[in-house]
């Protein structure tokens, strides 16, 4: 009985052995013959003419060629990619690159070393859209957002380097473009000058470069304290026949100067002047203006505008 059962899987193993190998011979004859077929080639574009950008190209085109079954189940998985040289098909000054049916089928079957036929008949030729780029200088813009210190202030704009970039788009999005943002700067409590590298905001949009990646910004900060001075006021265009007293006939003056500028400061600086020919009549007054001021004094206050005055006859 034993004996029996072991000849029954004796038979069984052969008979599987055999099919298997059968089977094995069927796939390598069956995928051993050549066929006819159609494969998408991918198609990657190599040596864009100068200062041209690709704007509209076919991804892939499908061909039909002679092929072993093998060599069809790889290019299923991994479909074949032909390498096209655009310049050789470029004509100057042309938007895009033409490479007829013929051109197009030698240059596949030099990459897949066989020869291929276009699966489409209607394809007379493969169109590649180019973009022409121009390039064009623009200012630099910094976007900032700097709180100083009480008791600071800022010296001057704040001053970046370089001031402007080039630019390089196709020329429609170019003509858009007038100037070029930096990242925003965002700086709190400023008492020192500060120095700062900004990167630059690329436009959104595509197939647009700049020559450069960052500016250098700097701000320039000094610490100011206020300034009190008594300045005599000096009455212009008074008739000579008439005698005038201003009451008061000097005015304060409130400045902000830097401190280490503070002593270079002095009242010698300053004229108010009261212009005669300018006075309210009615009301007996007239009208304090500051004529003249340091360089280095700014937020100049004085402390009335509206000056009384007596007349003596």
């Amino acid at each position: 009985m034993a004996a029996a059962k072991f000849k029954n899987q004796n038979t069984t193993k052969v008979f599987l052995f055999f099919l298997m190998f059968s089977s094995l011979l069927w796939v390598l004859t069956k995928f051993s013959k050549q066929y006819s077929s159609n494969v998408n080639v991918h198609l990657a574009y190599q040596n864009l003419p100068e200062n041209t950008l690709l704007s509209n190209a076919p991804k892939s085109i499908s061909v039909n060629y002679l092929a072993n079954g093998f060599e069809f189940i790889y290019y299923r998985i991994k479909p074949p990619t032909v390498e096209l040289n655009l310049n050789k098909y470029y004509n100057d000054e042309a938007n895009n690159v033409l490479i007829d049916r013929q051109a197009l089928e030698i240059e596949i079957s030099r990459d897949l070393d066989r020869e291929v036929l276009l699966s489409n008949a209607s394809i007379k030729q493969l169109e590649v859209e180019l973009d022409h780029i121009a390039n064009k200088e623009v200012p630099i813009l910094i976007d900032a957002e700097l709180e100083l210190q009480n008791g600071f202030r800022q010296v001057d704009t704040i001053q970046i380097e370089p001031t402007k970039v080039i630019v390089s788009a196709p020329s429609q999005v170019l003509d858009s473009i007038d100037y070029i943002y930096t990242e925003k700067w965002v700086a709190r409590n400023i008492n020192k000058n500060q120095v700062k590298k900004l990167k630059l905001k690329t436009p959104k949009f595509e197939k647009t470069f700049l020559d450069l990646d960052a500016i250098t910004a700097t701000i320039q900060v000094a610490e100011y304290t206020q300034k009190n001075l008594k300045i005599p006021i000096t009455l212009i265009n008074k008739p000579d026949n008439i005698t005038l007293m201003l009451i008061p006939e000097e005015i304060s003056l409130m400045v902000d100067v830097d401190i280490d500028r503070f002593n270079e400061i002095s009242e010698e600086d300053f004229e108010v002047v009261c212009d005669y020919t300018k006075r309210n009549e009615e009301d007996g007054i007239l009208y304090a203006k500051l004529k003249t001021s340091s360089e280095h004094a700014y937020n100049v206050k004085l402390s009335e505008v509206e000056i009384d005055y007596l007349i003596f006859k």
